[in-house]
């Protein structure tokens, strides 16, 4: 029932005008809001549900000390689902992190915001491969 539901919310458009009030900034382009639609619409609901269940009450703060390898953390700053301040709490506890911010950008910000998302990588990984 729930997966018709959804397939109905994306013929519709609902599903497509829910992500862009709550996923994306504001400067999605229709094929990106269509992707995460069909995506949303065609993925298991039961899936869906354990993975959020799965993300309550889950930290994992005491280990983030004991990574030993560079991080590159990248948040959107419009984030409302995975919080901007998470990742600050990151870096500030990853010894080796470094934090890039995208804006505007919120939860599908790297659909969204593609190109600044992969500018961040590769700066960053040139940057270690030179290390």
């Amino acid at each position: 029932m729930l997966r018709a539901s959804n397939w109905l919310a994306y013929r519709s458009g609902l599903l497509q005008m829910y992500l862009a009030s709550s996923s994306f900034a504001g400067t999605e382009t229709r094929s990106q809001l269509d992707y995460a639609a069909g995506t949303y619409a065609r993925s298991s609901p039961s899936v869906v549900a354990l993975g959020t269940l799965a993300m309550l009450h889950w930290d994992a703060s005491e280990v983030l000390g004991q990574v030993n390898v560079p991080v590159l953390i990248i948040t959107a700053d419009q984030d409302t689902t995975t919080l901007p301040r998470a990742s600050e709490h990151m870096k500030q506890r990853i010894p080796n992190a470094q934090l890039t911010v995208i804006h505007p950008a919120a939860h599908l910000g790297v659909l969204e915001r593609n190109a600044e998302y992969n500018r961040g990588i590769a700066e960053f990984a040139a940057a270690q491969l030179q290390r």
